[in-house]
């Protein structure tokens, strides 16, 4: 069991990044803060500081994989050219029984 009401750090890093996290357990909850955002969750099974551990990893390729969609959104889209070939109107329309 993790010692209670110690605040405790932990910064995980990828090529490109480094995020911070600072967390405490207390009355069986863990609390978390990762720039600004706080976050609680029960303590399972796993150590906090591995549960905080996967918390700044998925927050890390949370971030990659947004970046690579706004990334993937910008560019511009290829020019598409359509070609319209429109019948000409005929004037051969159907009799109706008002025209008799």
């Amino acid at each position: 069991m993790d010692e209670e009401n110690i605040v405790r750090d932990l910064e995980v890093s990828d090529s490109t990044r480094t995020l911070k996290a600072s967390y405490f357990v207390e009355h069986g909850v863990l609390h978390a803060s990762i720039e600004g955002r706080v976050f609680r969750l029960p303590v399972g099974d796993d150590t906090s500081a591995d549960a905080v551990h996967r918390l700044l990893v998925g927050n890390l390729q949370t971030r990659a994989w947004r970046k690579r969609m706004a990334t993937h959104w910008r560019r511009p889209a290829p020019r598409i050219h359509l070609s319209v070939v429109v019948d000409p109107p005929t004037m051969d329309c159907p009799k109706t029984r008002a025209d008799g």
